[in-house]
């Protein structure tokens, strides 16, 4: 049989599929040619399909045998589970919970990366499955993972677990498969609290910090942050780990190099990280993190600000010449400038935090002259977290004692903060702010 799609199609058509499950039953020749054929079967959706309503049984039965095919059978059934949403109900059982428990701290390690996987596809889409796997012992085996791959190295733990070759680095695998099932708790009741529990902030760490720039290390990053984001919020005790693991070296860098959506998370993770806890933000200053994220707002509010020029300019007729019509957003369109906005409010927020009660971050917003970007964004119109926060982080940046002269800004702060407070259109907040930066920046006049 060819690796060709149309072959396999016409297999699954012809009722193929439940022959094959068939001769894995039979002498160990036919079963292991049987189950050869159903690993490369299950690249078709209409195979993956005939597996979900009469298969699941047979590979679930095999993957708790013995059999020469175990690891096979739970190849099928690790993409079968992450390409269908059919099997989630009967799948979603304290047994099968248990038998992949089983998998995850046995010898096996391809199995037990399959098994990382597909408790990750179910735990992203079935609420009971992912209260199993918040609630059932997991997180010693996860521990253990982690502790293990970062002791040897990702690239030698993945040597170690023999994993199949792949379009990518092996350790990135290893890292993205657990990443994948730790985030999929996110939502869960005392998050931050347990990942501080079981010290896995680290694993988090060692990703943000990968020199890999692969397709997969990216994604990998882009989810750390936000783990790391939703962490530090919930837990104290995980912002002093993040602390003790210089992660915000790490951040820092990423708001330099990552990419869009990734940058954004990081900030959101600055953000949290200085939540009440006065070493992260002397760390922001050691790490220089007030100029770096105002050097990416002020990226972001450019991209920004040719996006809106772009939609605003008209699409010319190719005959006539004459302007028609202005070209309207797309999804994507909305979906970039959505990231954008959302980066500049979680820098805004992290600014201030990072300014609070902490009188070097306040004199480094003033020795890079970034009031004026403050001042900028008091008068923008998208969403009013956004004005808020920047007039917010005016009365942070004139307070705790900040020594700093005066200039340019003062005039253009003044002239910015009277229109905010007479805005009807402006938030109660954005206006009580406005007042209390007002009094400040006029001390300075």
């Amino acid at each position: 049989i060819s690796d060709s799609e149309s072959d396999w199609q016409e297999i699954a058509r012809c009722g193929g599929i439940p022959i094959l499950l068939q001769q894995t039953r039979q002498s160990p020749e036919h079963a292991d040619m049987a189950f050869e054929m159903l690993v490369k079967a299950c690249s078709e959706p209409e195979c993956q399909e005939q597996l979900a309503s009469c298969g699941i049984d047979e590979l679930i039965s095999f993957v708790t045998s013995d059999s020469t095919n175990k690891s096979r059978a739970m190849r099928c059934l690790r993409i079968v589970v992450q390409n269908t949403s059919d099997v989630d109900v009967h799948l979603s059982s304290l047994r099968f919970f248990d038998i992949m428990k089983q998998l995850l701290s046995g010898e096996e390690k391809q199995t037990c990366m399959d098994a990382l996987q597909l408790l990750a596809s179910l735990s992203s889409r079935v609420e009971q499955f992912q209260e199993l796997i918040w609630s059932g012992g997991i997180f010693p085996l996860l521990q253990d993972m982690c502790s293990n791959a970062r002791d040897l190295g990702w690239s030698k733990a993945a040597q170690d677990w023999q994993f199949e070759a792949g379009p990518h680095d092996q350790g990135e695998g290893l890292q993205a498969a657990l990443l994948h099932l730790i985030h999929s708790g996110k939502q869960q009741t005392g998050y931050g609290e347990k990942l501080h529990e079981y010290q896995l902030l680290g694993f988090f760490v060692d990703v943000i910090s990968s020199g890999s720039n692969s397709v997969i290390a990216n994604s990998a990053k882009e989810t750390a942050c936000e783990v790391l984001w939703i962490t530090m919020e919930q837990s104290k005790k995980s912002r002093e780990d993040f602390f003790e693991l210089d992660g915000i070296a790490a951040l820092v860098k990423l708001l330099i190099t990552g990419e869009s959506k990734c940058k954004m998370f990081a900030a959101a993770a600055l953000r949290t990280s200085c939540l009440d806890c006065p070493k992260n933000r002397e760390a922001c200053f050691k790490e220089s993190a007030i100029q770096t994220l105002f050097g990416y707002m002020e990226f972001e509010l450019v991209s920004l600000s040719a996006a809106s020029d772009a939609l605003d300019s008209a699409v010319v007729d190719a005959d006539s010449g004459l302007p028609t019509s202005n070209r309207k957003a797309s999804v994507s369109d909305n979906a970039r400038m959505e990231v954008s906005w959302a980066g500049v409010e979680h820098a805004l927020a992290a600014v201030n935090n990072a300014c609070c009660a902490n009188k070097a971050n306040c004199e480094a917003v003033h020795k890079i002259n970034g009031i004026m970007l403050l001042t900028k964004l008091t008068s923008y119109s998208h969403g009013p977290k956004v004005r808020e926060f920047a007039t917010l982080a005016i009365v942070n940046a004139c307070s705790n004692n900040a020594r700093f002269s005066a200039g340019p800004w003062v005039a253009a702060a003044k002239q910015a903060l009277t229109v905010l407070q007479n805005d009807v259109l402006a938030t109660e907040n954005s206006r009580k702010f406005a007042i209390a930066a007002m009094k400040l920046v006029s001390l300075h006049s």
